[in-house]
C-alpha cells in the first residue's frame, strides 16, 4: 500500500479525517508490533481475563481452600485501563513515527492544520479505545454489572488512549524513547490495583491518576453502588488533561 502524500488530505473534514485513517491502518499493517498491541487485546488479555480467574479460583479452592472469588471484580475493572493504554501507545507511536516522517510537521500547511491533526489524534484514539473496552468489559463477566454501567465505565476509560498517545508523543523524541515510555505505563496503571485494597478516604489519594476515576466508577457500580455522580467529573478532568496536552503539542517547532 503506497503512502499517502500531502494531496491526501483534501478540504473537506469527514475526507481529510477518512485519510488519516487509511495512513494510520496502513502503518500499523506494515508494522508488527503495532498490529500484535492491537490484537493482543482480544487474542490475548480478554481471554486470560474470561477464563483464567475462574479456572484458578477452582484450582486454590480444591487445593488449598482459597477463595479468590472477592477479588473478581478488582480483576475485571482492568479490562477498563487495558483496551485504552494499548491502544493510546499505538496511537503515540504512530505520532512519533510521523513526527520523524516530517508528515505530522506538513500538516501546518495543508487545510488540516496542527489543530486538526492533534484533534484527529485525540478523537480516534478514543473512539477506539470506547469500542475495544465496552467488548472487553462486557464479556469478562466475572462480576455481575449491566449494560449502563459498562458503557459509562467504557466512556470514562476511552480518554486514557488519547491521554497516553499524546504522552508519548510531547516526551519521546524518538521511536526508542517512545518505546520506554510506552514500557513504563505501569506506574500510572499498577497503583490502581493497590487502591482496592486502601479504604475512603484515604483512596481518594489515587484520583491524581487518570486511571483512578474509571475504574473507581466499575468498583462503585459493580457493588450496586451509586458511581453515576463520579462520571462527568471523570470526563471533565480529563477533557482538562487533554486540552493541556493538545496546547503543549501545537506549540512545539516540530509539530507547527
Amino acid at each position: 500500500m503506497d503512502k499517502p502524500t500531502l494531496t491526501s488530505y483534501p478540504r473537506f473534514g469527514a475526507a481529510r479525517w477518512l485519510a488519516l485513517v487509511r495512513a494510520d491502518a496502513s502503518s500499523i499493517l506494515r508494522d508488527s508490533l503495532l498490529r500484535w498491541s492491537l490484537i493482543a487485546c482480544l487474542l490475548f488479555f480478554l481471554p486470560i481475563l474470561r477464563w483464567g480467574p475462574p479456572a484458578l479460583n477452582g484450582w486454590l479452592l480444591s487445593n488449598h481452600g482459597f477463595d479468590l472469588s472477592p477479588w473478581f471484580p478488582l480483576i475485571q475493572s482492568t479490562a477498563l485501563t487495558i483496551g485504552p493504554v494499548l491502544v493510546g501507545i499505538v496511537a503515540g507511536l504512530l505520532m512519533v513515527d510521523q513526527r520523524d516522517e516530517g508528515i505530522a510537521t506538513a500538516m501546518s500547511v495543508t487545510p488540516l492544520g496542527v489543530d486538526g491533526y492533534l484533534s484527529y489524534r485525540v478523537a480516534f484514539p478514543a473512539l477506539g479505545g470506547l469500542v475495544i473496552t465496552i467488548v472487553m468489559l462486557g464479556l469478562v463477566d466475572l462480576a455481575p454489572i449491566s449494560i449502563t454501567a459498562i458503557i459509562l465505565c467504557s466512556i470514562c476509560a476511552a480518554p486514557l488512549a488519547p491521554l497516553f498517545a499524546l504522552t508519548i508523543a510531547l516526551l519521546a523524541k524518538n521511536k526508542i524513547q517512545g518505546f520506554a515510555i510506552a514500557k513504563a505505563n505501569g506506574v500510572v496503571t499498577a497503583p490502581v490495583i493497590a487502591a482496592w485494597f486502601v479504604a475512603p478516604p484515604v483512596q481518594w489519594l489515587f484520583v491524581l491518576l487518570p486511571t483512578y476515576l474509571p475504574v473507581k466508577i466499575c468498583w462503585l457500580m459493580m457493588d450496586g453502588e451509586n458511581g453515576f455522580w463520579l462520571v462527568p467529573i471523570s470526563l471533565l478532568i480529563h477533557g482538562m488533561q487533554l486540552r493541556w496536552l493538545h496546547q503543549r503539542l501545537a506549540k512545539r517547532q516540530q509539530w507547527a
